[in-house]
């Protein structure tokens, strides 16, 4: 009678843990559909928290990454931008050495998983923030026009 007992107790504790097992896996499926947003605060640190930032940007349809090499004709165009803090709300500052937008500065957008901004372009354009990309963490497209931004080494 005892053994049974036991193999009772067994048979019970494996089913418990069986359903355990299973309600983990569903709720770990769920969070990944469901992926929280990285948060506004999150980003503005990110932003202000590097001295300086480049903007890489390609009309080449077939970049995933920005193209550098030696020459200007083998890469993408690039500026350096800066954010820092106005307040609650975040500035940006462009620095680029290509005619007609030598410098400027603009209102910073910032959302739940990235930002808009104007720019030197007057359109506003998204950068969705993409943690698992360490070297470009943020990248956007506007007007067949591929974006990322890098923090600046």
């Amino acid at each position: 009678m005892r053994r049974q007992v036991t193999l009772g107790c067994v048979a019970t504790l494996l089913v418990w843990i069986g359903s355990l097992i299973i309600a983990a896996g569903a709720v770990a499926g769920e969070s990944e559909k469901t992926a929280s947003p990285v948060g506004v605060d999150a980003i503005k640190r990110l932003l202000t928290g590097h001295k300086q930032w480049t903007l890489y940007w390609d009309r080449a349809s077939r970049a995933r990454r920005p193209l550098l090499g030696p020459k200007a004709a083998d890469r993408s165009l690039s500026a350096t931008l800066e954010f820092m803090r106005a307040g609650s709300n975040v500035i940006g500052h462009a620095q680029d050495d290509q005619p007609p937008y030598k410098e400027c500065e603009f209102e910073v957008a910032v959302g739940e998983g990235g930002f808009t901004f104007a720019g030197c372009w007057g359109s506003d354009t998204t950068m969705t923030y993409e943690p698992e990309d360490h070297e470009y963490p943020f990248k956007g497209r506007t007007e067949g026009t591929s974006l990322w931004l890098a923090p600046a080494k």
